[in-house]
């Protein structure tokens, strides 16, 4: 079943309306009901006054109520009537019979008590209070005040609400249409430029002024992203161009020389010379394959480490021990100049080949007679180990990219020298899988330091 598409502008416009509408009717309701409220309130206060300034007016002869010449009721705009008690004879009234029975039922319990009374299309509000002399009951005062003034008021009100709010609510909808839309604009750009991008064209970008909201934090971190992409994309478009590269010159040599071989008849000189040819580039092609193994196993961490403590410094000083008659069998003389003992937590494997893999370059890419310094030592937290050789060197426009997979620099970093330009990526690479990194420094002609920085181990 096809799911309908339903526009997040019309989401939120109609969650915003909906809370509006809530909001306006608990509004609306709390308001009728509290004018209501006051209104019967303030009657309540005026009828009590009224009636104890009237009380205070009546004529008492001999403990009994006397009409006066003039009602009680005349000049004002109160309705009333007066009860003698306990005969309950109307004295004085203004007040019709049919209300005053509805206020009063048989017994007197209604005395000192506010009560609404409708009659017909009429609202009344009716109070009362006993009268006294001498500490004893006389009469009653019943009075009552028309409320459909306020009544119509509140009528008037309840009917501006009820026309109202429907206004309201339209002008909120199209509001939220406007704002939602305004406010997602960015959004519909991002889905264009992703669509465009989607078709392989990584070069888009969103290029939004920033704001310092979610939009505008969602747009930087997005072209972020791109960036990143597209600079993954390159680095492996460009892994995948040389390593084809570099593995199409040995099958190339392999094929040519096994042709001219079935070809040909050769002499047994001539048989082991074109051998021993193929087999230097199969070594060479395993060597390549066994690195791009490792760097792909590395970047998709499934290369697991072997982490134990280890004396870094007897490390090193078996390593250049081990390389120390390579180097005097190239007439260069190797020393370690420093060596403070220092443990660290790491592979053993991964840090002997970091290690043998610059120590190593810095013996292929001297000069003879020269020489190599190494030290080891602490520095604050890390362990800093230094490989400084007194080489060829690395020209200045080069040296930022040392690091970049199959970078090899002209002349002296050519596959001559039996490099395939991955051992420096490769020695990066375990540097930083143990929380560690390396830098170069390098002038041409005057030679090149490495220094490989490690965590030390933690008690």
């Amino acid at each position: 079943m096809k799911k309908i598409y339903f526009p997040i502008k019309l989401k939120l416009t109609l969650w915003y309306v909906t809370l509006l509408i809530i909001v306006i009717i608990a509004f609306s309701v709390t308001i009728y009901f509290s004018l209501q409220r006051m209104i019967i309130i303030n009657e309540d206060t005026l009828l009590k006054s009224q009636v104890a300034q009237t009380i205070a007016t009546l004529d008492v002869e001999n403990g009994r109520l006397k009409p006066s010449e003039a009602p009680f009721y005349a000049n004002t705009n109160f309705y009333g009537t007066l009860l003698s008690y306990p005969d309950m004879k109307i004295v004085e009234s203004n007040l019709s019979d049919k209300i005053l029975k509805l206020y009063m039922p048989k017994d007197s319990g209604f005395i000192g008590k506010y009560k609404t009374i409708t009659n017909g299309d009429n609202k009344w509000r009716i109070y009362s209070e006993p009268i006294y002399s001498e500490h004893k009951k006389i009469g009653i005062l019943i009075l009552a005040q028309p409320l459909n003034l306020a009544y119509i008021a509140i009528n008037n009100l309840f009917v501006l609400f009820i026309y109202l709010i429907p206004f309201i609510v339209i002008i909120a909808i199209l509001g939220g249409l406007l704002l939602a839309n305004k406010a997602l604009k960015p959004i519909s750009y991002m889905t264009k430029i992703a669509r465009e991008i989607s078709m392989g064209d990584l070069s888009k970008r969103l290029n939004l002024p920033y704001t310092n909201d979610e939009i505008g934090k969602l747009a930087q971190t997005f072209d972020m992203m791109l960036d990143k992409i597209d600079i993954s994309v390159k680095k492996q478009r460009q892994f995948t161009h040389d390593a084809s590269h570099e593995l199409r010159t040995p099958i190339a040599v392999i094929q040519s020389r096994a042709e001219s071989m079935l070809a040909t008849k050769y002499t047994d000189e001539e048989y082991k010379k074109s051998i021993s040819i193929i087999l230097d580039e199969a070594k060479h092609m395993g060597k390549l394959v066994s690195n791009l193994l490792f760097l792909a196993r590395g970047d998709s961490n499934t290369d697991k480490l072997k982490m134990e403590n280890l004396n870094f410094t007897e490390l090193v000083e078996g390593i250049v021990d081990e390389l120390k008659p390579i180097a005097q069998d190239n007439n260069i003389d190797i020393k370690i100049i420093k060596s403070e003992i220092s443990y660290i937590y790491g592979d053993q494997t991964r840090l002997t080949q970091l290690l043998y893999n610059i120590i190593d370059n810095a013996i292929k890419y001297n000069v003879p007679g020269g020489k190599i310094f190494v030290s080891v030592e602490t520095k604050g937290k890390y362990l800093k180990t230094s490989i400084q050789d007194t080489g060829i060197g690395i020209p200045a426009e080069h040296l930022p990219h040392i690091f970049e997979r199959f970078y090899r620099v002209d002349k002296a970093r050519s596959r001559k020298s039996g490099g395939s330009g991955l051992g420096l990526s490769i020695c990066q690479w375990i540097a930083n899988v143990h929380g560690g990194k390396i830098d170069a420094i390098s002038r041409e002609g005057k030679g090149s330091t490495f220094i490989i920085w490690l965590p030390l181990k933690t008690q």
